[in-house]
């Protein structure tokens, strides 16, 4: 499903000296709310002189291993933390932030969001290419899912690009990523695998680009997908985000050109309303088709947008003038958090407003988180900070 949106949201200007692609939202979003990018000079934490400080500063924990991906547990008593490639998961009591374990995942791979807690606490979830499920409190192995195209013990290519568990916590999904691009649903209780889904190409190879996750009522996963043409169709891309059927694996809808580049992560609101993208924002792209000599560029200047999970229509957008790695919707769903990319100013935490769609504060971290988490009572935000585990509390909503 392709949904109607307004006019200005279809508006590209082309030019065929080399085909540019831009996206005038964004930049009028942006000059709109001019003044949100601080100033280089100041320090940690500073908020726009019209709008109220959400975050605050907890403390920050380093770590030996870079994190990318970061949990917290159902009753908020714990905090796990892993990276794309490190062996080591990381347990952090949460009230006094020292470690409580460190757990070795045995096998190597690639990670993405590859860390999760079940909502009845049994199972932490943990993986690179085998996936363990690990007894939360002790730390003990419990099984370890295999997926039938992983050889454990042998290099190959092959990644978890993200898990999640259904709220039931009957199923863990798992997306791959690699050779062989599958999203494979487990029960739990037996790791039997109930159904699996691949992608199937509508002009590329797609790529599962954002975490997966379950809507709120458990009935539908959801995750961002990316595809480009190739040599003789590379003027085209398609960026979508795509809901499956929870029970069978069966693909429902989608909602097409959500982006001009590939979706680079996704959140759900907790109210189960709305569906937030984002993007490489900032990035100009450039391809050529051989065969025609034509030049194509893209200049990705998109917003993080909000889209209504049930029309599939266009909600929000939201300032941003670079690539986000992660969103995180606020307890109320009020408030939305990105990790965004900014190697000049190091502003790389955002808070967006979202009835008002303006960013109401930036936070200055170096280096920037690459994963966000909101504790289950609302009140504190996790960071994986690559090389330190950030936590910072959050304001009451107004």
């Amino acid at each position: 499903m392709n949904p109607k949106r307004a006019g200005r949201q279809k508006m590209m200007s082309y030019s065929l000296a080399g085909l540019i692609l831009s996206n005038p939202i964004a930049t009028k979003a942006a000059s709109e709310n001019g003044g949100y990018f601080l100033d280089k000079g100041k320090q940690e934490m500073t908020t726009n002189r019209e709008e109220r400080q959400v975050l605050k500063l907890i403390d920050e924990k380093p770590v030996s291993q870079a994190i990318s991906a970061v949990a917290w547990s159902p009753d908020g008593n714990f905090v796990v933390a892993s990276g794309s490639s490190t062996l080591h998961v990381t347990v952090w009591d949460a009230r006094s932030l020292s470690v409580a374990r460190v757990l070795d995942q045995g096998f190597g791979g690639d990670g993405g969001s590859n860390v999760a807690f079940s909502p009845n606490g049994r199972f932490l979830a943990s993986g690179l290419s085998t996936v363990n499920l690990w007894d939360p409190v002790s730390g003990k192995l419990i099984k370890a899912l295999v997926a039938p195209h992983v050889t454990p013990g042998i290099p190959q290519e092959i990644g978890v690009r993200s898990l999640a568990f259904s709220p039931d916590s009957k199923l863990i999904v798992v997306a791959y990523d690699g050779k062989k691009r599958i999203v494979i649903a487990y029960r739990v209780d037996d790791g039997k695998i109930l159904w699996t889904y691949e992608p199937r190409r509508v002009i590329g190879i797609p790529l599962m680009t954002t975490p997966i996750a379950f809507s709120t009522d458990g009935k539908q996963l959801v995750f961002g997908t990316g595809e480009r043409g190739g040599p003789e169709v590379n003027l085209k891309r398609l960026s979508r985000v795509l809901f499956l059927n929870a029970e069978s694996g069966a693909l429902i809808r989608s909602i097409d050109d959500i982006h001009v580049m590939n979706p680079t992560t996704l959140a759900i609101s907790p109210n189960g309303r709305w569906v937030a993208t984002a993007t490489s924002t900032g990035v100009n792209d450039q391809t050529s088709n051989m065969k025609t000599k034509q030049v194509v560029t893209v200049d990705n200047q998109d917003p993080v947008r909000i889209w209504d999970m049930d029309t599939g229509k266009l909600f929000r957008d939201l300032p941003v003038l670079s690539r986000v790695w992660s969103l995180a919707f606020s307890y109320d769903g009020k408030t939305l958090f990105g990790a965004k990319s900014d190697i000049q100013s190091h502003m790389t935490l955002a808070v967006w407003d979202i009835e008002s769609g303006r960013m109401v504060q930036e936070i200055r971290s170096n280096p920037g988180p690459m994963g966000l988490a909101v504790s289950p009572d609302g009140k504190r935000l996790a960071a994986a900070s690559q090389s330190k585990l950030v936590v910072y509390e959050i304001a009451a909503s107004r």
